[in-house]
């Protein structure tokens, strides 16, 4: 797992210390050395620094590394640890007596020899006291792997710490792929559409951008299920990957919207691009033996003409879907002329204003359950409008209307208020249980936030502790640190703080140890498949083994299924929220809920991390 092959390497530096005695080596190996030695590692470190020699000797003898020392006077490898037989497969004595330009040679791969001879050479000749190098080099059997060396020089004596971090670099290189990619469809996700699409622009260079939706996808899902509908959109990906060569890039967008950008401006290459992407999208598909056939719409943005930002240029194309459904075309650009979707839209925005004031905004409240328990521990409020016309609207019908409206300043102070006073509600009716709201990166360029949240705690005698802010991964990163003041205000004010749809976004490991984060939510795309998919059940273990080490608890969204629940508890995850037991409800069918729940509730009130 990529936490215990984390840890392993952060011992490497601690063993560099204990051999160069004064002179201490602070190298990071990777990216996630860094995130994981900030959290109290390197006390620990010091502490077996510390220990009597006969105990040094004893951690030095069971890491899972080796030493060895190289006289610079005598050119010769005088001292070797015996682990350097596991890790390379050659003994002590065949090092000393191979030196070190012969053990480089044998074991260096392809042209690494050169390089890391040179680079060795280069430390030796220099004055410096430490350094790291990393070559890729062969075991005595002939296996390639990526090893590290820390250095350190005394005097005409240098130490060297060698540890194999072939799977800590390449786990590292999986989280850097992830971080763009759509899992299902391996193409790239919304994060890099949008950074493409920004670059470009940036260049200004013309281009379009085509967007496909899959007509009635939902019913696929409805009917045959979410694996003949994720195999549905594999297939897709697969063949837009293939036949769409003059493509600049190709992107899954949301659940059954595709992307493909154009460079240039011919229009009639970008429709010729369209029909084809049309026709490799209706060709029928074969999907666990069935013949299916799908039917596209695809929606057309030209920049410079519809727009001058991402945003805008792929919400225009998605309205020219829109546009074309209403006309019964296949393919059509964006029109700037009103039609009734957009007047819908504008309509709806416009009703925003007079919904805050009249009080059409709620919470649903659905509940978090401690697996080591049964109990509740807790609840997620998720926004709902009561619309005088339209009746209940999801988050995914208003949430981008509220931020264009100019309102959404006024609508998270309307979801606070509702999720504090939830608190006290739950507490007056003797269910003392924590609540968590989920707010936009723009809640936290508000600079008043922590003192809003105070304000309202203490108007309604909550206590910091039974309230969280949750912000999805992708929200949090893409902010690049504008946040962090806020996220620290409202961690000393006593709040949890929970980062949502963790594992969908371009997550920093270094980012992630900076702020002080409670609590992981395991998006659902790694939960439906847990059991059949190894992919995701490695990448589920490694979250709960990292969120662990950094103290933060995790949950698992969008659980229906028991078999799957059995696999969480043996993973370690400490809680789950999804449909297996609860949609989410309104606030006094929530309290029924919780008063007919078997194992009641069970809540830690001396900290915010209530799992």
């Amino acid at each position: 797992m990529v936490l215990c092959y984390a840890i392993a390497a952060v011992g490497l530096v601690a063993a560099g210390l204990i051999l160069s005695a004064e002179q201490p080596i602070f190298l990071a190996i990777a990216p996630l050395l860094v995130a994981l030695a900030s959290f109290g590692f390197a006390q620990k470190f010091q502490a077996i620094i510390n220990q009597p020699q006969a105990k040094t000797n004893e951690l030095v003898d069971s890491s899972p590394v080796f030493f060895w020392e190289y006289d610079v006077e005598a050119r010769r490898i005088t001292t070797v640890s015996g682990k350097s037989e596991k890790i390379t497969g050659y003994a002590p004595r065949e090092i000393r007596d191979m030196g070190l330009k012969r053990l480089v040679e044998a074991t260096a791969s392809f042209d690494s020899s050169s390089s890391a001879m040179r680079q060795f050479v280069d430390f030796v000749a220099s004055a410096e006291q430490q350094t790291s190098v990393v070559t890729n080099m062969l075991t005595k059997s002939g296996e390639q792997r990526i090893f590290q060396h820390q250095l350190s020089r005394q005097g005409s004596k240098v130490s060297g710490v060698t540890s194999d971090v072939t799977q800590v670099r390449q786990a590292t290189d999986d989280m850097s792929y992830n971080a763009e990619h759509d899992r299902l469809t391996n193409l790239a996700n919304r994060s890099s559409l949008e950074a493409i699409v920004r670059e470009l622009i940036e260049q200004d260079q013309e281009f379009n951008v085509l967007m496909l939706s899959i007509n009635q996808f939902r019913q696929i899902y409805d009917t045959m299920g979410h694996q003949v509908g994720d195999a549905v959109l594999r297939q897709l990906a697969h063949r837009y990957r293939n036949g769409l060569a003059g493509a600049k890039l190709i992107a899954r967008f949301a659940s059954d919207k595709f992307v493909v950008v154009v460079e240039g401006a011919a229009r009639g290459e970008t429709m010729a691009t369209a029909g084809e992407l049309a026709r490799l999208t209706e060709t029928k598909l074969e999907v666990k033996g069935l013949q299916l056939a799908v039917i596209p719409t695809i929606g057309i943005a030209s920049y410079p003409d519809h727009g001058a930002t991402p945003e805008t240029l792929l919400q225009r194309s998605e309205i020219a879907i829109s546009q074309a459904l209403k006309e019964a075309k296949k393919v059509t650009f964006y029109s700037q002329a009103p039609d009734s979707i957009s007047v819908e839209r504008l309509t709806l925005s416009a009703a925003i204003s007079d919904g805050i004031d009249f009080g059409e905004f709620e919470l649903w409240y659905q509940p978090k359950i401690n697996l080591r328990t049964s109990a509740i521990a807790g609840a997620e409020g998720l926004a709902r409008w009561r619309h005088p016309q339209k009746g209940i609207l999801l988050p995914d019908d208003f949430l981008e209307l509220v931020k264009l409206s100019g309102e959404y300043h006024r609508f998270t102070d309307l979801v606070i208020e509702t999720g504090i006073e939830a608190v006290s509600v739950c507490a007056k009716a003797g269910h003392p249980i924590p609540i968590s709201v989920n707010l936009a990166a723009l809640s936290f360029l508000n600079k008043d936030l922590a003192a809003k949240i105070s304000s309202t705690l203490k108007a309604h005698a909550v206590k910091p502790n039974m309230f969280t802010v949750e912000i999805t991964e992708s929200d949090l990163f893409d902010e690049q640190g504008k946040h962090a003041d806020v996220f620290n205000e409202l961690h000393e004010l006593g709040l949890g703080i929970s980062i949502d749809d963790f594992g969908t976004g371009h997550s920093s490991l270094t980012r992630l140890k900076e702020l002080p984060v409670s609590e992981l939510k395991l998006d659902q795309s790694f939960i439906k498949d847990l059991n059949n998919e190894p992919d995701d059940l490695i990448i589920v273990q490694n979250v709960i083994d990292l969120a662990s080490s950094l103290g933060h608890s995790t949950i698992a969204e969008g659980v229906e299924d028991a078999e799957i629940i059995e696999t969480l508890k043996r993973l370690g995850c400490m809680g789950v929220q999804g449909f297996f037991y609860a949609k989410p409800m309104p606030l006094s069918e929530f309290i029924e809920f919780v008063q007919e729940w078997p194992q009641g509730t069970q809540v830690d009130l001396t900290t915010s991390q209530t799992l």
